[in-house]
């Protein structure tokens, strides 16, 4: 079975700390699919690493600017500045990935 992708809202707060921790613990199970933060970025960089996330949603346009600029994300890395797109991007490989395991 492949681990299950997962989109985490507010990943710098103290839940999406911890669903990151739950997801280190069950690799197996689960899959960082895309990340997301109001503006701080800069706390997103070693989880996106760590993950190989491909999606980075920031609420705050200058943030999602700065991030893109900063060249720390992976190639490759998507930065929205719309939570909401993101997620459908996520949902899409969710079922791409679903579909392929019937």
């Amino acid at each position: 079975m492949e681990p299950r992708p997962i989109a985490i809202l507010g990943a710098t707060g103290s839940i999406g700390t911890s669903t990151l921790a739950v997801a280190r613990a069950h690799p197996s199970r689960l899959r960082i699919a895309s990340l997301s933060a109001r503006s701080r970025w800069e706390s997103l960089v070693e989880p996106a690493r760590e993950f190989r996330v491909g999606v980075i949603a920031l609420g705050d346009p200058a943030a999602a600017l700065a991030a893109r600029a900063s060249g720390k994300f992976a190639a490759g890395t998507r930065i929205a500045t719309d939570v909401a797109q993101a997620a459908g991007e996520i949902s899409a490989v969710s079922g791409d990935a679903q579909r392929k395991s019937r």
